[in-house]
């Protein structure tokens, strides 16, 4: 996963246990590694307002000053947060396995983080990605959970209520002030 903030860009190479992230603030022409202060797994990496955002096996780590330092914006030391998605404040994450915290949990820019997994089946709790509207990130989102990652949900009203469709959303962009979900096979 590429991503841009500022002048500087970042990549995730092998997203998981041995997920590592670097940074290049020559457009790519020399690679540095990020150390986020841990020995954790890192999963998934997001930026919004400045901040970057890495998704680790116990939370989720925050910068403020372009990866040199980090803090725990979520902090879980049960199981992997392996997906991190955030829009204009609004947050989204993913906690895998079946703990009380597994499943989507959301964070709106003034207050913390609540577990919003509503109405989805504690059989498909264990969710492993997450993308929310660009538009409307603080009510709608789409939700890759399940053992076997063949359960997928979308919300329209945070994460109160879920309605399952059935394909996994890679993606949702604003083109010519709509949002396209980009999926293979589903589209809305």
């Amino acid at each position: 996963k590429l991503l841009r903030l500022g002048n500087s860009i970042f990549a995730l190479v092998f997203p998981g246990y041995d997920g590592t992230l670097f940074q290049s603030d020559d457009l790519g022409s020399t690679w540095q590694p990020v150390s986020i202060g841990t020995a954790f797994g890192i999963w998934d990496v997001d930026c919004d307002q400045d901040n970057l955002y890495v998704a680790c096996t116990v939370g989720v780590m925050v910068s403020n000053d372009l990866g040199n330092t980090f803090s725990w914006d979520f902090y879980w030391g049960w199981d992997a947060t392996e997906s991190v998605c955030f829009n204009n404040g609004y947050g989204w994450i993913t906690i895998a396995k079946w703990g009380s915290l597994s499943g989507p949990n959301r964070k709106t820019p003034d207050g913390g983080w609540s577990l919003a997994r509503g109405d989805i089946p504690w059989a498909d709790m264990s969710s492993n990605f997450i993308v929310a509207d660009p538009q409307n990130p603080g009510d709608i989102a789409y939700l890759n959970c399940g053992y076997d990652d063949d359960k997928f949900y979308r919300t329209t009203n945070a994460g109160i209520n879920w309605q399952a469709i059935t394909k996994m959303v890679e993606d949702v962009v604003v083109i010519d002030g709509k949002s396209v979900v980009l999926s293979s096979g589903f589209h809305s």
